[in-house]
């Protein structure tokens, strides 16, 4: 790459190099935009070659202004995107080629919307969460923020923050896609290669306009402080102007490149999981972005083929993980809706929802024992040893509606008469079969009996429940404070589920696409409870649940537990 300075023509020259014997070079993330090749640089003598305006926008930042060229390595120059048979061999070569790299700059922008000023108090806000967490300083999330040393919320720094957590580095589009995929518009939403681009090399900085960033998780370590409830939620832009949870996708990436630079190799299974908020214009990249990352890559031997179609290759990859030691979480995905015509046990990784991967944590539950799995795969069908416990006899609607917000009025006035009727429908089941309480078999259900840090609650949460039941207007902020922990807890488990009755009176949470007349199984393996759906002799599979008192193998202990195969279509 040429030196240059504002807007001087971009210049450079193609190297054809074997990563074997490569001179030193930096490789290059960047957003993708639109796809739309505006603009244009010139590559050795008079030839020009079409490039996007983000990555014009990039190059023009990162040349130098004077002095030497620049060595970078950048896809959308790098890389023929319009030649299928040169793709599916760089894609391969991903990984190698940011692994070799001298250096990984991740480019997230031009300098605007206050972006300095931006990074400059994201630091600062990392710094004040930690003076709190050295001197056990709990500040109230609803208390006025200037209490606690940090600016008032009509600052422009706190505005010039969302900006900034809004960018598309770490959700921009990908090249369009081979074959017959029509990708639909949330799936063009996504940015699943930056797992290559982030987590393979060890050198990585972060670049906002010519500014350089050496710490590349500070933005992504401010949305996870507001996550544990070290900053005040108002920091993160509300989901109407984050529709594809950008924050989610920051402290996936975020997550997973410490666990890689702690050289903690992770199976293809934990890879897709992590990664399962970041999209793609390609479905089939939600797993050629990571396959080659993978611990087990060469035991499961997924090859890059662009010529199959997404369904064939989830479910592909879904029968390589049952045959390793998979077992039964392969039954992770309980979203509401998948993108492509799958048996309903094969996780579709090209549709994600906020807030999804909570139901699916273990978090001390053992509902089958210590029986352990017995699968086994026939054709697209996977036949699992267990048992149908129950049917579902009653639903609530949806739990996570109600827990949208926390101390408005108009929340509260919708939330409390919910909640009397759910602890009444509790009641009704008295005496519960475990002789709890019903008011403790209530909260623990909306929770998943598992609390805000995600672990088993303890007695100390009916506190919490009690002061988000009471909730008014006019609580004091140390109540509004404990009744927002609860509703938190609430929603990180139950956003997407239903509260439910069942025929021998249980009570409990299940997937909210449950219906009255599906049945609650075990199977044997498996950390929690399933519903499934009859059809004729086979099921399908609907999601995980909670049903309070048979969450640790007490199921095996009912009176009408018999063992049987449970086919899953």
């Amino acid at each position: 790459m040429a030196p240059g300075h504002g807007d001087d023509e971009l210049r450079g020259r193609l190297q054809c190099i074997s990563l074997a014997c490569c001179p030193p070079f930096e490789a290059l993330s960047y957003e993708w935009g639109d796809g739309e090749k505006t603009h244009s640089i010139t590559l050795g003598a008079g030839v020009s070659t079409r490039i996007t305006r983000c990555l014009h926008r990039a190059l023009r930042d990162l040349r130098h202004e004077v002095g030497g060229s620049r060595a970078l390595w950048a896809d959308g120059i790098c890389i023929n995107q319009d030649d299928l048979e040169e793709r599916q061999k760089q894609v391969a070569m991903m990984g190698h080629i940011y692994r070799q790299a001298a250096r990984v700059v991740t480019y997230i922008g031009p300098e605007t919307d206050g972006s300095s000023s931006a990074l400059s108090f994201a630091r600062y806000l990392i710094a004040y969460s930690h003076f709190q967490r050295r001197n056990r300083v709990r500040g109230s999330q609803s208390q006025e923020v200037a209490n606690f040393g940090l600016p008032t919320r009509d600052d422009i720094r706190w505005e010039a923050l969302q900006s900034l957590f809004l960018r598309g580095w770490v959700c921009r589009r990908d090249p369009p896609p081979f074959g017959r995929v029509i990708p639909t518009k949330k799936q063009q939403a996504g940015r699943c290669w930056c797992a290559q681009e982030f987590l393979v090399n060890k050198s990585l900085i972060m670049m906002c306009g010519r500014l350089e960033i050496p710490d590349w998780e500070m933005i992504p370590d401010v949305v996870r402080l507001v996550f544990n409830r070290a900053l005040p939620a108002f920091i993160l832009p509300d989901h109407s102007k984050d529709p594809y949870s950008i924050r989610e996708c920051l402290t996936a990436i975020a997550r997973l490149r410490r666990f890689i630079q702690t050289e903690r190799a992770l199976s293809l299974f934990a890879l897709l999981r992590m990664l399962h908020p970041l999209r793609a214009t390609d479905p089939r990249d939600k797993v050629y972005s990571v396959v080659g990352l993978a611990l087990d890559n060469h035991e499961i031997g997924i090859p890059i083929d662009y010529g199959c179609t997404p369904e064939q290759l989830y479910i592909s990859v879904a029968k390589r993980l049952v045959a390793t030691d998979v077992g039964l979480e392969i039954l992770y995905s309980n979203i509401p809706k998948k993108a492509f015509d799958l048996p309903s046990w094969v996780p579709d990784w090209s549709t994600w929802m906020f807030g999804t991967h909570g139901t699916h944590l273990r978090a001390g539950y053992g509902a089958s024992g210590n029986r352990g799995a017995d699968l086994r795969l026939r054709g697209n069908t996977l036949d699992i040893s267990g048992s149908l416990v129950d049917r579902l006899a009653r639903l609530s609607d949806n739990i996570g509606k109600y827990y949208v917000m926390v101390t408005e009025l108009h929340s509260i006035s919708r939330r409390r008469p919910w909640l009397e009727e759910q602890l009444e429908a509790v009641q009704q089941l008295h005496p519960y079969p475990d002789g709890s309480e019903p008011r403790d078999v209530l909260w623990r259900s909306l929770i998943g009996n598992i609390d805000f840090n995600q672990k088993p609650a303890s007695n100390g949460y009916r506190h919490l429940f009690d002061a988000h039941l009471r909730l008014a207007e006019d609580s004091s902020e140390m109540a509004k404070d404990e009744a927002r922990e609860f509703c938190d807890a609430t929603r990180r488990r139950s956003r997407y589920r239903r509260l439910a009755s069942t025929g021998l009176g249980y009570f409990g949470a299940v997937p909210q696409g449950a219906e009255v007349g599906d049945w609650v199984c075990l199977l044997h393996g498996g950390s929690h409870l399933y519903v499934v759906r009859q059809n004729a002799g086979e099921f399908t599979y609907i999601g995980p649940a909670y049903i309070h008192g048979l969450m640790h193998g007490e199921a095996l202990r009912l009176p009408g537990y018999k063992e049987r195969t449970i086919s899953i279509t």
